[in-house]
């Protein structure tokens, strides 16, 4: 990560206030010793949630689309930075920079879930969404997954019910990975989901989301490559 990149993941204009640019120098330059806290992640955490450059204005109105993963890594990178060093302030675990399918974090986990609902949603259009349940839940799931993901998992019914139709292999995988997801939650008295995440807690479903679909495209360009590959030694074969 590069100074002036972290500037623009703090501000737009790449302007951010001068007590932050201060603090970003002082963690490069000490270390640990001068962690970043809260107040970073506050602000980058603000930055994810509404990023101007998420959307596309085109006829008719703006089309959704999904949050670029490139685009993501620095935020995220400073996300992970964040959480980290508060981490260790407190003697727990640090993050580490791809997907822990070990970690038991709950935020860490329904960030997880976000990813698979959108993917969900995604895989059963073919056409551009003018709104996808990122757009319309990511906020609000990031902060209360309580209120959030009994909406987004019956608005997942009619998903899964096209998948199983039209794609009933895709359906398959992604209802196994909500499933696996799930069963990693611990459902207290109150609920399935968290009622409330803190400001750590929405840093690590941030983390979550970002880990999960990095993940996941990863394993789908895993699995291209070994097709083509197959595909390539039968050619030559015949």
């Amino acid at each position: 990560m590069r100074f002036w990149q972290l500037n623009y993941v703090l501000d737009r204009k790449g302007e951010p206030p001068v007590h932050h640019e201060i603090a970003l120098l002082r963690r490069a330059i000490e270390g640990k010793a001068q962690p970043l806290g809260y107040s970073m992640l506050s602000v980058v955490l603000n930055r994810i949630r509404h990023p101007e450059e998420n959307s596309n204005p085109k006829a008719g109105g703006k089309k959704s689309e999904p949050m670029p993963l490139a685009r993501l890594r620095i935020p995220m990178g400073l996300v992970r930075l964040c959480i980290n060093d508060i981490h260790r302030s407190k003697g727990v675990t640090e993050m580490s920079e791809g997907l822990d399918q070990s970690c038991a974090f709950p935020a860490y986990i329904c960030g997880q879930l976000m990813y698979e609902y959108e993917n969900l949603q995604r895989a059963s259009n073919d056409n551009e969404l003018n709104v996808s349940i990122l757009d319309r839940y990511y906020s609000l799931a990031s902060t209360y997954p309580a209120l959030a993901f009994p909406k987004i998992a019956e608005l997942a019914k009619t998903h899964l019910r096209k998948l199983r139709r039209d794609r009933p292999g895709t359906r398959n995988a992604i209802e196994r990975n909500l499933l696996e997801l799930h069963s990693k939650l611990q459902p207290s008295a109150a609920g399935a989901y968290p009622a409330k995440l803190s400001l750590e807690g929405q840093g690590l479903f941030a983390l979550g989301y970002y880990h999960r679909k990095a993940w996941s495209i990863a394993q789908a360009s895993s699995r291209k490559q070994s097709n083509e590959s197959t595909d390539q030694n039968d050619t030559e074969e015949n």
